[in-house]
């Protein structure tokens, strides 16, 4: 059965067509159009990164490739990434052959920029596939066919329709502001990833559970971040893709009852599919790492992939739970006057938490150990809730990559060494669970614009908190009116939806409004008057040299409330959740033992 429905998923010419229709292909255009326009913006050093890596894989024999140290930005992306760079490689060679020199010193000719910005470009097709599979017509439907319901409203899959999943998925993601700014402007191939991950979403929709872990293996496997996740989709995989599991769960209290042979099948359907599951993980860590393994460098691959080294904090904080931690460590060392290292309270926004002589003086120190637990607490009751529920009724289509973006944003809040460009693994999947939901009948009006303001909250307060990284004057422009535009856009995007939603349901008139008075003073006031500091008024009040640290820690703190403030919206959603599933839990058993009883009174009478 799971192969069937992999087949069928693979070779449906009448979905390909839909998901790749003439509206999607121009709105996939007009994004590349303007991501052309951003080449000659600023780089960071990770353009010489990947550039660094496309000579290594190029050039070099694959046992040399984690153990080269030419130059300082050596290889610490898994081992599937390593091979697509070694894919650009092969094109890079006709575009520049010396931009595959492997060498200490930074290169970037002319030709060199060109090629790898529209590498860029052309990759963010996966995510382009990626947003418009997992938002289509047959994501929703098979949804509905395997709860049995019928609570989508009929749209088009066509992104002309401005309500329809695609063409909000098309705004949501493929014109994500952070990705823009990440991607196309400082440089890094994140569109690749989130396309993975999202066809990994559309599969498990779809029906086709095994596709789903073969994509979700490949991704963790091309970039190991992403592993966060792993725990939604093996709950989801598990709990809702497994025939005969629920069956078992159910029917716990009445096992006596149930007839031997019964409860063979049963076990057995169970174990097959999970053996399947770990077939498919395995053969993809084989493929992946064998070669490694067998050139005895498992250890070497392992450290570059996870240096716990660097410290709780990035350089520049990313804007979760430890920055507030970090600011309110070095307050505390300040008022307390606490001897603190060097560098601590001046300027030491850099290592702040474990990189170098910087760390924690007032507050606990954490360690990598701590932020794992924290996290997996953090993520237990979404993933208890999504798991759990005994009806397959009650799971929406929007579900999966509600589940998703949510536990990548716990990690986000709680995890060791996050980076701030982390927070598009939230949005992306957020913003195909939003677009979902626009479709979804069983979905209240009041519950889809509170979940649409959510996502439009956190987007813009992640992009926002990614401003720091595009320093240059030149650039501000830019990364303003991209925000600025999108938020607008999505907004009023949001809004109509809605309107199209009140005017098709049956009820009392509901104001579509996306963002509470809260929300707004945010982010058209708050956020704004961080900026002016910033940018004006910071250099006036305290000179250029003197809290240099503190914009940074202004910018990081601020966008870490609003960041935290979402998460706790989201996990009081999903222990009210658990409450509830408990409930269903009893009724469903309660039900069974009375069809039993049922059942075995009506053969007796007969």
């Amino acid at each position: 059965e799971p192969f069937r429905h992999t087949s069928a998923a693979l070779a449906a010419p009448r979905r390909v067509a839909a998901m790749v229709s003439a509206a999607a292909l121009r709105a996939f255009a007009l994004v590349s159009a303007v991501k052309l326009a951003l080449v000659p913006c600023y780089r960071s050093t990770d353009f010489e990164v990947h550039r660094n890596w496309l000579a290594v894989t190029g050039t070099l024999p694959m046992r040399e490739w984690y153990v080269d140290a030419t130059s300082e930005w050596t290889l610490d992306y898994p081992p599937l990434f390593a091979h697509f760079e070694r894919f650009l490689a092969l094109f890079a060679r006709l575009a520049d052959p010396g931009m595959l020199t492997v060498q200490s010193q930074p290169y970037a000719s002319f030709a060199c920029v060109v090629f790898q910005r529209c590498s860029v470009i052309a990759a963010d097709a996966v995510l382009a596939l990626g947003a418009f599979r997992a938002a289509s017509r047959g994501a929703v439907a098979a949804t509905n066919r395997r709860t049995g319901e019928e609570n989508t409203r009929k749209h088009d899959d066509d992104a002309t329709n401005a309500s329809s999943p695609v063409a909000l998925a098309a705004l949501f993601v493929l014109f994500n502001p952070g990705l823009l700014l990440v991607d196309h402007v400082h440089f890094q191939y994140n569109g690749v990833a989130l396309g993975l991950q999202l066809c990994a979403v559309a599969a498990a929709n779809e029906g086709a559970p095994l596709l789903a872990a073969f994509l979700f293996s490949v991704l963790v496997h091309f970039k190991h971040v992403f592993a966060y996740a792993a725990p939604a989709f093996a709950a989801h995989l598990i709990a809702h893709h497994t025939p005969g599991l629920r069956t078992l769960f159910a029917r716990q209290k009445s096992a006596r009852r149930m007839k031997e042979p019964k409860k063979e099948k049963a076990f057995r359907a169970v174990a097959t599919r999970l053996a399947a599951y770990a077939g498919v993980a395995a053969g993809v860590t084989a493929v992946s790492l064998g070669p490694f393994v067998a050139f005895g460098q498992l250890q070497i691959v392992t450290q570059r992939l996870f240096p716990f080294g660097r410290g709780l904090s990035h350089a520049y904080w990313a804007p979760n739970f430890w920055a507030m931690y970090n600011a309110a460590d070095k307050t505390l060392a300040k008022a307390l006057r606490i001897p603190s290292p060097l560098g601590n309270l001046a300027g030491g926004m850099t290592g702040h938490g474990g990189t170098g002589g910087a760390t924690h003086v007032a507050l606990p120190r954490v360690s990598p150990r701590a932020t794992f637990f924290l996290t997996l607490a953090a993520s237990a009751p979404a993933i208890y809730a999504h798991a759990f529920r005994t009806e397959a009724s009650s799971l929406k289509p929007s579900a999966l990559p509600r589940l998703v973006a949510h536990v990548s944003l716990c990690a986000f809040v709680f995890g060791w060494h996050v980076h701030e460009k982390a927070v598009l693994m939230v949005v992306a999947p957020l913003g195909v669970a939003v677009a979902l939901d626009a479709a979804d009948n069983s979905v209240s009006i009041e519950t889809f614009n509170k979940r649409a303001g959510e996502f439009v909250f956190l987007t813009v307060t992640g992009t926002y908190a990614l401003f720091p990284l595009l320093f240059e004057p030149r650039e501000w422009p830019i990364k303003v009116s991209a925000l600025a535009l999108w938020a607008v856009a999505s907004l009023g995007a949001a809004r109509d939806a809605g309107h199209t939603r009140r005017k098709t349901s049956a009820g009392t008139l509901v104001n579509p409004r996306i963002l509470t008075n809260g929300q707004s003073v945010y982010l058209f006031v708050l956020l704004p008057l961080v900026e002016v500091y910033v940018c004006f008024a910071h250099e006036r009040v305290f000179g250029a040299e003197k809290m240099a640290f503190l914009p940074l820690a202004l910018v990081s703190v601020t966008c870490a409330s609003g960041v935290c403030f979402i998460w706790v919206q989201q996990v009081s959603a999903y222990v009210a959740e658990v409450a509830f599933s408990g409930n269903v839990l009893k009724r469903v058993e309660t039900s069974l033992l009375v069809q039993n009883a049922a059942g075995k009174a009506s053969t007796e009478t007969r």
